[in-house]
């Protein structure tokens, strides 16, 4: 093997056994070949030095922990080790479709601007759907407001030295990351499903872990800050309800969501931090779910949206999409 190959692999793991053989086989059975996989084993203590002693390939580098060290150190410590132009991740439990790595290289290579890259994935395990995620640069910089427009174990970026996770943001350092990198970088997603990423029951209940929520919190208000909006506690609240699309169901919280995207639409146009298009166009949607889980599809849902002034901007990025999924939500419920 090259001393220095084109790709370097990051796969932490830690008591990730059950699917650890179907992760590691999905990167050996990539198209492309000139790659390094460095699987960092952060203290398991179930079968997993026993699956990867299964594995001879020479482009294989194991590490082993004897204690867990977390993985954001763990993580850190691959990229340390990293020898690639180009660095990727990957998760213990996810699996890469053949062509993932060819396309994301030759993407990288024909738009020299695109510093990082993530493509569509398709969940599988206890949920299964396909994550139609933002594609360009400046509706994914809008989209980092509500939420990760990347999935982590999808990305492939180009070395830099700022990429690095930083410690202090346990449980959300991939959306931390990709805030702290979009304001120097660019960045996309490629248009075609190259990953199969497992959910498990309990995501959604490790996702409302208190620590979890706190840190999500934590970085939400820096993302705030960034626009001059200092959120009260309500206000963080507020805003963290659309994360997970937990929306109530009365007209004052109707009232506080209007109230709360004009007035960051407001300090975007006077900042022009992000594209007032995709900015007015995202808070449309958000504004349309909020109002259909209360309305459903009606005149009231219809006069709100006309005169949020969203709609427009809204109507020019969706114009007919949203409303089939909408159609069809109310269709199988």
């Amino acid at each position: 093997m090259k001393n220095n190959p084109q790709i370097s692999i990051v796969l932490p793991s830690y008591n990730s056994a059950k699917y650890l053989e179907d992760s590691v086989n999905s990167i050996l059975n990539q198209t492309f070949k000139d790659f390094e996989l460095i699987i960092i084993d952060d203290g398991s203590k179930d079968n997993t030095q026993k699956i990867l002693n299964k594995f001879n390939d020479k482009r294989i580098k194991k590490v082993k922990h004897k204690k867990n060290i977390g993985l954001v150190r763990s993580l850190n410590e691959g990229i340390r080790l990293a020898k690639g132009k180009y660095l990727a991740r990957m998760d213990a439990d996810d699996v890469c479709f053949p062509d993932r790595l060819i396309s994301q290289i030759n993407f990288l290579k024909s738009n020299p601007d695109i510093t990082f890259c993530g493509t569509l994935v398709k969940t599988s395990g206890d949920y299964v759907q396909v994550w139609n995620l933002p594609l360009y640069n400046d509706e994914m910089k809008v989209h980092l407001l509500f939420g990760s427009p990347l999935a982590h174990p999808s990305v492939l970026i180009r070395r830099i030295n700022d990429f690095y996770y930083d410690e202090n943001y346990q449980h959300v350092e991939d959306y931390e990351l990709w805030f702290r990198l979009s304001k120097k970088y660019k960045m996309a997603n490629i248009a075609k499903v190259l990953l199969n990423y497992r959910m498990y029951a309990d995501s959604a209940t490790n996702r409302n872990d208190k620590k979890v929520l706190k840190a999500r919190k934590n970085i939400v208000k820096i993302i705030l800050n960034n626009l001059r909006l200092f959120p009260s506690n309500g206000d963080l609240n507020l805003h963290l309800s659309f994360w997970e699309t937990h929306y109530e169901k009365n007209q004052l919280y109707i009232a506080r969501c209007l109230e709360w995207f004009r007035t960051i639409a407001k300090k975007n146009k006077d900042l022009r931090v992000y594209s007032q298009f995709e900015l007015n166009a995202l808070l449309g949607a958000k504004l349309l779910d909020v109002l259909v889980n209360y309305y459903g599809l009606n005149i009231k849902t219809i006069y709100y949206m006309l005169n949020s002034g969203f709609f427009f901007d809204f109507l020019r990025k969706y114009p007919i999409k949203k409303f089939r999924e909408l159609k069809n939500r109310f269709l199988y419920e």
